[in-house]
């Protein structure tokens, strides 16, 4: 899990929650309920089938168009695209097998095999964004590598891409151009995919691959020349995370043994936190506060998050709390700062920001009639916020009754859009706010955009 608040101006009131999926069930239909300032202006539908592809909204812009994608049953896309503020279909191609995709100003970058001809000449895809064209199209068989559905890689705005393989990580332009590659010379060491800071800064680090004998030289953590390779520091230090939390002068990593947090501008060890459990950052909010949890396996080898601990900018503990309960996750806090918000499997939790007690504990069950609210639940968007609440009205496994969502959108400075309610039913739903308010709800097999009829 990861993310970080924003403080935008000095009346924004914490408002930034730090996750990036909304939790919740779906539907095999989206039925709205009631329009708070939202009409619907189109939508769109794969069919009733239990195989049928599922939308994704993958970026959306300002002029209300959308970039989309349909994916199968593996997660894989069949068809990328481009709707306008109406839903017509600009441009799609639906000639192409996405294993993974990464978005930059310009284009989609995929990994990708087209069925009609030899995957090996077909690794990577330049898509550009603006008409679907393929601007470039060339294999990584030059460089010793072939695209399988779980290699990964970054893109950077300056559309250089980065590749870890193996002992190896590999730089290139769009064209498939090499610009520079790391290798180490043991073959056990692996690299992990880079996480881009800035035009000009990557970090990513070592590990031992499991292959062979693992010894404390494989790990090194290292800040690189996006330009270059070249390194700006490199430390020993192992690193076991995929969602380091940054922040403007310092990382936030974990292993093993617990939480560290180095400065950027030279890999300085800040300070280090441990506990007895695994330690898993979920955020940092505007005040510089860390929220980890500590998660441990049951008798089952079932992930329970056994504490949850806020520590400050310096890494010094403010409070622990036990909490025993499978998939904990802390969400953020609320608008006037007192308030964390956290869901599990079970219900949404209010704990006391300043001492970490859980003041509540409201399940997703809602009798008919009560008023008492389960959420809220937010998710960031560039300019705006998603408020979420969501609850069911009949007794039984809560994965087959029909739920109840409530979506609010604000502003970062707190001033209200609009919102839908609806119903859905089933195991997967999600929803994404463009920039220009325009409010889009996803489920297993379609899309639906709604626009605010005035901004208030």
């Amino acid at each position: 899990m990861y993310g970080i608040f924003h403080r935008v101006g000095v009346t924004l009131l914490l408002l930034m929650m730090f996750v990036i999926g909304i939790p919740g069930q779906s539907s095999a239909d989206t039925n709205v309920k009631s329009f708070d300032n939202y009409k619907q202006v189109w939508s769109f539908s794969t069919g009733t089938s239990p195989y049928a592809a599922t939308p994704q909204i993958l970026e959306a812009r300002m002029d209300g168009s959308v970039l989309y994608g349909l994916a199968n049953t593996d997660g894989h896309f069949i068809e990328i695209g481009l709707r306008n503020a109406s839903g017509k279909i600009l441009w799609k191609r639906s000639d192409v097998y996405i294993y993974e995709y990464r978005l930059n100003q310009s284009y989609v970058v995929a990994l990708a095999f087209t069925p009609t001809k030899d995957y090996r000449q077909d690794s990577i895809l330049v898509i550009r964004k603006s008409d679907g064209k393929i601007a470039k199209s060339f294999s990584l068989e030059p460089y010793g590598i072939i695209i399988t559905p779980y290699n990964v890689f970054e893109l950077d705005q300056q559309n250089r891409i980065y590749i870890p393989v193996d002992n190896r990580l590999l730089a290139l332009d769009v064209t498939g151009r090499k610009l520079w590659e790391l290798r180490s010379d043991n073959p056990n060491v692996a690299y992990h995919r880079p996480i881009i800071l800035d035009g000009e800064r990557l970090v990513t680090w070592t590990d031992c691959s499991g292959y062979g004998v693992c010894s404390e030289d494989m790990y090194r953590f290292m800040m690189l020349s996006t330009r270059t390779g070249q390194a700006y520091w490199a430390i020993n230090q192992h690193v076991n995370t995929d969602f380091p939390i940054v922040q403007k002068d310092r990382i936030i990593v974990e292993n093993s043994s617990g939480c560290f947090a180095f400065r950027l501008d030279s890999g300085e060890l800040l300070w280090r936190f441990h506990e007895n459990g695994s330690l898993e950052p979920e955020g940092i909010d505007p005040e510089g506060r860390i929220y980890i949890s500590e998660i441990e396996p049951d008798h089952q080898g079932h992930a329970i998050t056994r504490k949850v601990l806020s520590l400050d900018r310096n890494g010094a503990l403010l409070w622990s709390t036990n909490i025993n309960l499978p998939s904990f996750t802390i969400r953020g806090v609320s608008l006037n700062g007192k308030i964390v918000y956290a869901d599990s499997d079970y219900g949404v939790y209010y704990m006391d920001r300043a001492s970490g007690k859980i003041l509540a504990s409201i399940p997703y069950y809602r009798a008919p009639g009560s008023k008492v609210p389960t959420g809220p639940i937010a998710k960031s968007f560039g300019n705006s916020l998603l408020f979420t609440e969501e609850w069911y009205q009949s007794k039984g496994d809560w994965f087959h009754t029909m739920w109840n969502i409530r979506l609010q959108v604000y502003t970062k400075l707190g001033k209200k859009v609009g919102g839908i309610a609806f119903t859905n039913r089933g195991p997967v739903y999600d929803a994404y706010v463009g920039p220009d308010f325009r409010l889009y709800v996803t489920d297993s097999h379609s899309i639906k955009a709604f626009a605010p009829v005035t901004m208030k």
